[in-house]
């Protein structure tokens, strides 16, 4: 913007013209054409918002929540926020039903955020209509409505919540308030799941263990129980736990079996801190060790679990890990008889029966203490052994799907943009919040910094001092370093809450990994309570200094409008620059950009030069696209041979599309030779994995006994799994089908 220009905005808004004054607000808070100043930003923005204007009380509603320039103080920005949602402004609708929920600035109020959410929803907020349609689902400040819940649930998955899809798939799995349905269930939670949402993830990994809605397959349990534990979900690491353990869809692994028990454990699942309790009261898998079995029952029974509390006392009783302490023991299987259980209450009298015998008697008989702990054992002559716990229930189903729906109803917090006229000059742009993406931020700085005034230790919990004495000095790699380690639970016992306050001072002082790592765990909520503010706000600097992962994030946030007003023009700018640092993710969406002409004019050279980028970086995706442009000849020269080429790399990576494709080219010969046992095989690959077209070409090759033997159950199986999917076609061969096999009858 030139002097001339912002002169004249500034005279206007000293005038007291509305969109002048908010517009050199937004200058002011991005620092576009003139020095970022926060305090004026507030200036301005008051100047427009006493005028009534509800975009810039929206504005300053926002910086009283931030503390931008003005004091934080959530009272003073509820205040702004109802002026500006009175009329009509959505992000002010939205922000207030979170101030509401969480009664921050305002009493709590689930009714009154219920109706600003509802408000919100209904202008396109997407975040709010997740949030209303949990509402509706819990009966929180609106009667309990499943239709309505469904509705908007729908309508947010409809613009990339995620997370909408998980709840949804948990509604149709349970039968809550919807007739229970495993394969429309399974179909949401493959769509989240393939967004990296790990809740979804664990629940695909089920039906596939189960052979709920999807063919039975403890492989594809696996994989997807890998990607959930890799996520974070403690209820895929216990399972995968068992997976290892068991050697079920994967290799028996004792030693990753325990290290998924451990993971889930110290999330707090019970049920694994129970097993790995007895892997260590056992020794199985590990050195036996009493005193870690006991920190790991204690840990299960405070959180009430009874067998836990039974076998806590037993411990006590027989000095197992903890000194011997029958009062302690007596404490503990109190806990448990509480609850009914019946080993305990049996402990429980023998203790009590015994407490009142004199504690010694002459050398030659045995003291009191020691007939209680033999009576005690006596009564758990009967039970299991640990090879018996393999046949433990393996989904945590009630406690599992309770928390997930909790967990959504926790607020999402996303509508922090600041707004600008419609005729506001292009260089004016708006501050933006986020609230998902599928991609975490990269670890680009693990390697060891050199050292200083002395040698990196080799031992881990060495180091972690060795880091933290050059951290507390000020060191930004050795903060990163401490951060990425209390992550990971490196050394240490893993620690979020250390791990970002370490982010946040390498962050502070300018380091770019940190930068996006800190934005990362803020976005979801990793470690943290989720705040999408602070993840905008970190992310924007990470990308500003050129890290590619954060531009990346950037791009789609501006493609999907998710948390800033959609710009798919400013989505390219960020895409660019991501990809050209070789980001595969940025390299594939601008191949679909050009492809498409979304944001850029249509360009299928450009296309495909993007496309070939990711292809060559092995993304499947690309790939198939790559294939394609070489069937059609778009962007390049008809080329069947190459598009059979790059089919067959995105078919070998289980591309579905791909695999299709590759079997029709094998079926007519085309870029290769014609092949009808190649064609069978990738059209059941495709098939497995849902392809409606490859199912019914199934059904018909079975039907008419084309290639294969002629089958008529196997082509009905391949026409109702294209049927549940909501296929007319399929449905009307299935029928004509089953009609015909009846007269045959």
């Amino acid at each position: 913007m030139n002097a001339s220009s912002l002169t004249d905005i500034r005279k206007a808004a000293e005038q007291g013209n509305i969109d002048a004054s908010n517009n050199l607000g937004v200058m002011y808070l991005t620092g576009k054409g003139v020095p970022q100043d926060y305090t004026e930003a507030a200036k301005w923005f008051r100047m427009a918002a006493e005028q009534g204007d509800g975009r810039a009380q929206f504005n300053l509603g926002w910086m009283y929540q931030e503390g931008k320039g003005v004091p934080r103080n959530d009272a003073e920005a509820a205040k702004w926020y109802l002026q500006a949602a009175a009329q009509g402004n959505a992000r002010a609708q939205f922000n207030l039903g979170i101030m509401y929920q969480e009664g921050e600035g305002l009493a709590q109020n689930d009714a009154e955020a219920a109706k600003w959410y509802l408000k919100a929803a209904e202008q396109g907020i997407a975040t709010a209509q997740f949030n209303i349609g949990v509402m509706y689902q819990e009966g929180l400040g609106v009667d309990q409505d499943y239709e309505q819940a469904l509705k908007w649930l729908r309508q947010a998955a409809k613009q990339g919540e995620v997370d909408a899809q998980t709840i949804m798939g948990i509604m149709y799995k349970e039968g809550h308030g919807v007739v229970q349905d495993y394969a429309k269930a399974a179909k949401l939670f493959l769509k989240a799941a393939e967004l990296d949402d790990a809740k979804a993830q664990f629940h695909i990994g089920w039906m596939y263990q189960e052979g709920k809605g999807v063919p039975q397959s403890d492989e594809e349990a696996a994989r997807w129980y890998i990607k959930a534990a890799e996520g974070g979900d403690p209820n895929a690491q216990f399972n995968l736990g068992l997976m290892y353990h068991n050697g079920e869809g994967i290799d028996q692994d004792d030693e990753e079996a325990v290290k998924w028990y451990r993971a889930a454990a110290e999330q707090g699942h019970m049920e694994a801190q129970n097993w790995l309790a007895a892997i260590y009261r056992e020794g199985i898998f590990v050195a036996q060790d009493d005193a870690e079995a006991v920190k790991w029952y204690i840990k299960a029974a405070e959180r009430g679990d009874a067998e836990a509390q039974n076998l806590l006392g037993m411990m006590y009783v027989e000095g197992k890990g903890v000194k011997q302490d029958y009062a302690e023991a007596a404490r503990w299987y109190r806990k448990a008889a509480d609850q009914g259980h019946a080993e305990a209450k049996s402990a429980l009298e023998i203790i009590s029966s015994l407490e009142e015998e004199v504690e010694t008697q002459e050398d030659t008989r045995e003291t009191p203490e020691e007939r209680k702990e033999e009576s005690i054992k006596d009564e758990r002559a009967a039970e299991k052994p640990f090879a018996d716990l393999v046949e433990a229930e393996r989904e945590p189903v009630a406690h599992e799907t309770a928390e997930a729906n909790r967990e959504s109803v926790s607020i999402k917090e996303s509508e922090n943009n600041i707004e600008t006229p419609l005729e506001a000059k292009e260089e004016i742009e708006s501050a933006g919040g986020i609230s998902a993406l599928p991609e975490a931020a990269a670890e680009t700085k693990v390697e060891e910094p050199a050292p200083e005034e002395d040698v990196l230790p080799e031992n881990e919990e060495a180091a972690v001092q060795w880091y933290l004495r050059k951290a507390e000095k000020g060191d930004v790699d050795a903060q990163f370093h401490l951060a990425f380690i209390y992550r990971e639970g490196r050394g240490v016992t893993q620690d979020y809450a250390e791990s970002v306050r370490w982010y946040l001072k390498a962050a502070e002082q300018g380091d770019i990994s940190a930068q996006s790592a800190l934005g990362n765990m803020y976005l979801t909520g990793e470690g943290v309570e989720q705040n999408d503010a602070a993840a905008v706000r970190w992310l924007l600097k990470a990308a500003q200094q050129g890290d590619a992962v954060a531009q990346n994030h950037l791009g789609m946030l501006y493609l999907t409008g998710r948390g800033v007003v959609q710009d798919p023009a400013e989505a390219v700018m960020w895409y660019v620059q991501a990809a050209e640092q070789g980001q595969v993710n940025a390299q594939l969406v601008l191949g679909k950009m050009y492809k498409d002409g979304t944001g850029v004019p249509q360009d299928y050279t450009e296309a495909l030069k993007w496309f070939l980028k990711a292809a060559e970086n092995d993304d499947p995706v690309a790939q198939f696209n790559l294939g394609w442009m070489y069937q059609e000849g778009e962007g390049t020269q008809h080329n069947l041979a190459e598009a059979v080429n790059w089919y067959h790399k995105s078919a070998q990576q289980n591309n579905a599309e791909a695999q299709f494709n590759l079997g029709l080219k094998y079926f007519y010969g085309e870029g290769i030779a014609q092949d009808f046992e190649e064609a069978v095989k990738w059209y059941r690959a495709a098939a497995e994995q849902d392809h409606i077209e490859a199912q019914i070409w199934l059904g018909d090759i079975y039907q008419d006994g084309i290639f294969v033997p002629q089958d008529n159950a196997e082509a009905e199986k391949w026409y109702a799994r294209a049927a549940r999917q909501g296929d007319e076609k399929a449905q009307s061969k299935l029928n004509a089908m089953k009609k015909q096999s009846a007269k045959e009858k």
